[in-house]
């Protein structure tokens, strides 16, 4: 293997056997716009003994920093993808390879498409070309990446010694950088770098690569992902409803992610307390009677020791088993910072979610979309459950605790951060079910606090708001599906519907769900 690398050159090591694909493949790079200085080779293997075996002959033959491994049927559309490459790189040193669609946890399957993948690709689909996109945001670092196309700027062997066919080399090569210390990446983009022509795809041998890779790699995948950071302290706030908090707390044993629990009793009188210290559980009790929500969760936030992840829930809540981890793993997608399940307090097809049957079966209808979008950005967050990464508050402070309903302190910090642009994501992959057990049901004091958080927005955040829309352009008004229930929300504050929907869409763009 050559050892004096050139640091200013690409090399694209293609494994061929049709001279047409090849030549097309070819073409595509050629029309690249290659930065002054650089340079850029093509490496041609034919007729290859396998995948790893061609790519261990182009690898060696080159002498490029930087390589790009790709199928003979993969035309790379984005002329500025050498560019776009080394910025990634130059981010970080530890980012060692790049491709176009990956799986952010990879199933202990090895299957990468049975569960949550992201990137984007145009892939050619019989009679027409489509836009494939896996997800809205990004970039985000992956376990895997699919071996259409994958960009490395770093040599390490392909494990020729294991796959001697076609399939499972891409997770392997995965798995290799991982073993190395190396970071694997999904670039933000716009629109795909890439077409992909590969539909139709031999898998007579698949089964067999795939048990060899599990048995290489399947204990390796465990351990990476128990320590991937997916571990979230979560905040539970209750009043006066013991039975039911006993009931969450049980389930909350079968939910995969949670660290620890510290549960906030609202001053409740029913011996909750009690039987939370008799449970060794962590909590705080508010003996001076009850609070706003505002400073409940200060509370907890300035006196506890929490995970990098917070997952703040009402008793009465029942999410599905793997629904934290799903919320964590979309706090790292793009630029999100907060994150809600999907409820039954969302409808969906213009239906009522009634029971936690319902919403099992749209989750499946989300998770059965091959390409449909898991994730939704949003303005209305659902104070139910909702997940944070602890650093949002260094960037966007506490919550304001003149503020007492919970809708009315998340919306209060919804405004703040649309003034810093941090974003907040609907993940639609992960569900929970809601009783409805509303503030004005538990708690006396409601219509009381309703009134009060109504003058202390009206005098505060919302009175800018209109100077805002005047500076801004009334333009692309079709967002009116967007967030209606957020939009609502600000018109009791004195922001019409058509306003606040305006500024939904100029702040952070549409919603879909």
């Amino acid at each position: 293997m050559n050892t004096d690398k050139n640091a200013q050159e690409f090399c694209f090591i293609i494994c061929s056997n049709d001279e047409l694909y090849t030549k097309e493949c070819v073409f595509y790079i050629e029309h690249l716009r290659i930065p002054v200085d650089w340079q850029i080779d093509v490496k041609i293997i034919k007729d290859a003994k396998s995948m790893t075996a061609g790519y261990n002959q182009g690898m060696q033959a080159s002498n490029a920093k930087y390589k790009v491994y790709l199928h003979q049927d993969v035309f790379i559309v984005n002329r500025d993808f050498i560019k776009d490459c080394l910025e990634i790189f130059r981010q970080d040193e530890q980012i060692g390879m790049i491709g176009m669609v990956g799986s952010p946890r990879l199933p202990v399957s090895g299957i990468m498409w049975k569960e949550e993948r992201c990137g984007a690709l145009y892939a050619w689909r019989v009679s027409n070309t489509v836009r494939s996109v896996m997800a809205d945001e990004g970039p985000a670092q992956v376990e895997a990446i699919d071996g259409f196309l994958m960009v490395t700027q770093y040599d390490l062997p392909w494990r020729e010694d294991l796959f001697d066919k076609w399939d499972f080399y891409d997770c392997s090569q995965s798995m290799e950088f991982t073993r190395a210390g190396y970071k694997i990446m999904i670039p933000e983009m716009k629109s795909p770098w890439c077409l992909h022509d590969g539909l139709l795809i031999a898998k007579e041998h698949y089964e067999g690569e795939r048990e060899k890779f599990l048995r290489e790699y399947q204990k390796e995948m465990l351990v990476y992902q128990e320590r991937s950071g997916y571990r979230a302290t979560l905040i539970l706030t209750s009043y006066s409803e013991r039975t039911v908090l006993q009931d969450t707390l049980e389930w909350l044993g079968g939910v995969e992610g949670i660290s620890n629990i510290i549960v906030v009793d609202n001053g409740s009188q029913d011996g909750t307390a009690e039987w939370l210290a008799s449970q060794g559980y962590e909590y705080v009790w508010f003996d001076e009677g009850t609070q706003g929500y505002g400073k409940l969760w200060n509370t907890v936030l300035q006196n506890f020791e929490t995970e990098e992840y917070v997952i703040f829930m009402e008793a009465g809540v029942y999410p599905e088993k793997d629904s934290a981890v799903r919320l964590m793993e979309s706090l790292n997608r793009g630029n999100a910072v907060m994150a809600s399940p999907f409820s039954n307090s969302y409808p969906y097809a213009n239906d009522t979610i009634s029971d936690p049957d319902d919403l099992a079966a749209v989750r499946k209808c989300f998770e059965d979309l091959p390409r449909g979008r898991k994730y939704g950005r949003t303005l209305y967050t659902n104070w139910k459950m909702w997940a944070v990464r602890r650093e949002l508050v260094e960037k966007n402070g506490y919550f304001r605790e003149e503020l007492y309903m919970p809708e009315n302190v998340l919306l209060d910090y919804s405004l703040r951060m649309m003034c810093r642009d941090l974003v907040q994501t609907v993940c639609h992959t992960a569900c929970a079910y809601d009783t409805f057990r509303i503030c004005k049901e538990k708690y006396r004091q409601a219509v009381t606090w309703k009134e009060e958080d109504k003058a202390v927005l009206i005098s505060g955040p919302m009175r800018r708001w209109p100077d805002l829309f005047r500076r801004k352009s009334r333009k692309n008004l079709r967002c009116w599906r967007l967030d209606v229930i957020w939009a609502r929300h600000c018109s009791k504050y004195g922001i019409s519907i058509q306003d606040a929907v305006l500024l939904a869409w100029i702040l952070t763009g549409p919603r879909s769900i």
